[in-house]
């Protein structure tokens, strides 16, 4: 099991417009174990069309906010909220729309 860095550190400081958009949370949260252009590292990609805890957008909601613990990935409802976790979920569906064509 590979626990991945991110889930311990506190959220991005609020001072700078840019730390409120999805690519800056998931450069914040994501990037280290998921890879800076969501192709995987520690962990898999985000934009080969392979989920294997889901392919639904709620199923993906799902894993950011309650975590995969049995696979080393944390949850982040409590350092994100709704609304930037169904932001980081448009990111990656926008993304994997463009890794496919």
């Amino acid at each position: 099991m590979v626990y991945c860095g991110g889930w311990s550190r506190q959220p991005p400081p609020a001072e700078s417009p840019t730390t409120t958009t999805a690519t800056a949370h998931y450069a914040y949260y994501c990037a280290d174990c998921h890879g800076p252009d969501l192709d995987g590292g520690m962990a898999s990609s985000l934009i080969d069309g392979r989920w294997d805890y889901g392919a639904s957008d709620a199923a993906i909601f799902a894993s950011i906010a309650v975590g995969i613990p049995e696979d080393g990935m944390p949850g982040f409802g409590a350092v994100m909220d709704a609304a930037q976790i169904d932001a980081l979920v448009r990111l990656m569906r926008e993304a994997e729309r463009t890794q496919s064509h």
